[in-house]
């Protein structure tokens, strides 16, 4: 005895196609015989626009708590030529990264990320913060990581304080479909990270609402 299990999940669910669930012959498979009992078939959208019937007849409701399969992440490498540091602090007391002496003639380096699951094309903004004064507009640069969707890299150019230490964070924020949280409708994801430190994944919802992943995994 065979039955079908149907679950679609989307933020809006139009269109009148064929859906059934229904439980095969048993001759289908053994040639024995008897029939399967009727699935289930379940639509969870924000906005159902179906109105034709399925077989069995569907039951529909809003999403609730639906996020992405992968993680996604987000880390930077290097920073002129030099590898991050396994256990980075990002303390401007404490750096992790030392740059030789002629990076004082010339303070614009390479700061090279690298993500993991993120959207192709989607830009990373890389930001050098000095210990004292302001940031201005020259320690921010945003380029577009490339490569694919699983892993995808990008390199920006910034322009480093001499007199002070600097933290280097970056960050990407993407758009989402078919996830929620609680009912709510999530929009983007929003990752950052600081100098090689772990991601940082917080979730906003359309109504502007965020959710950090560390909450948002209590109920996963």
């Amino acid at each position: 005895m065979r039955s079908g299990v149907l679950k679609l999940v989307a933020n809006v669910f139009s269109g009148n196609g064929i859906l059934t669930a229904a439980g095969a012959t048993g001759s289908q498979y053994d040639g024995i015989g008897g029939n399967g009992g009727a699935g289930i078939i379940r639509i969870e959208a924000g906005v159902n626009n179906r109105t034709a019937a399925t077989n069995p007849p569907y039951s529909v409701g809003v999403p609730r708590n639906v996020f992405v399969s992968s993680m996604p992440s987000l880390k930077i490498t290097s920073i002129g030529g030099t590898i991050v540091p396994l256990n980075p602090t990002g303390n401007y007391n404490q750096p992790d990264i030392i740059l030789p002496s002629s990076f004082s003639s010339n303070p614009t380096v390479t700061v090279k990320i690298s993500a993991l699951n993120v959207p192709i094309p989607s830009n990373v903004t890389v930001t050098a913060v000095p210990q004292y004064g302001a940031v201005t507009s020259a320690n921010t640069r945003t380029v577009a990581l490339s490569g694919t969707q699983q892993s995808s890299t990008a390199s920006a150019s910034v322009t480093l304080s001499t007199t002070y230490s600097n933290v280097i964070t970056a960050q990407v924020t993407f758009t989402v479909t078919a996830m929620s949280f609680n009912n709510e409708e999530i929009e983007q994801v929003r990752l950052s990270t600081t100098l090689g430190g772990e991601t940082e994944t917080v979730y906003v919802t359309k109504s502007g609402k965020e959710i950090k992943e560390s909450m948002a995994a209590l109920v996963k």
